[in-house]
């Protein structure tokens, strides 16, 4: 989808709104955001955000990541209670990408947040268990252009090796 903005919205730790998709609509007309947006939101202090950039190869990749974890939790396990705490990234590409590449860069970026989450030892609220993330994450990686044009972005390319090691820092 070809996107004007990405916008990674921070919101009250007490959301609870009927139309998530309506509100956050409302609030790129309140910023008179013009275009195609994708919105994320976050309980999280987007003012204390992440920030990652490499440059190699004629690739670059920034990573721009807010998180919260108080709602840690593992992929697969039951979700016995329910919370606040999101980890939102943002991953900017600059070279020209084939879907499946993007497709990739996703699960790729998805490694990565679960090798951070591994090296800090967050575990899930509802099990004990290593934490591969929280139950509201999300992902945008936007391919900004370039001279190259990359098929992969496994964690085997300089591409996937920029992806994780943005993420991961």
């Amino acid at each position: 989808v070809y996107a004007n903005a990405i916008l990674n919205h921070q919101v009250d730790k007490n959301f609870d709104h009927k139309d998530p998709e309506g509100y956050l609509k409302s609030v790129i007309e309140e910023l008179r955001l013009k275009g195609t947006i994708v919105g994320l939101m976050t309980a999280a202090n987007v003012e204390k955000y992440g920030f990652s950039r490499y440059e190699e190869d004629g690739i670059a990749v920034t990573s721009i990541i807010t998180a919260g974890v108080s709602n840690a939790s593992t992929c697969g396990e039951p979700i016995d209670r329910h919370g606040v705490g999101t980890i939102n990234i943002i991953v900017l590409i600059e070279a020209s990408m084939t879907d499946s590449c993007m497709v990739e860069a996703i699960k790729t970026a998805t490694e990565a947040k679960c090798r951070a989450l591994t090296h800090l030892d967050i575990r899930s609220v509802n099990s004990g268990e290593l934490a591969t993330g929280t139950t509201t994450d999300s992902i945008a990686i936007a391919e900004l252009g370039g001279k190259m044009k990359l098929r992969y972005s496994g964690p085997g390319t300089k591409l996937g090796e920029l992806i994780g090691r943005t993420v991961f820092e």
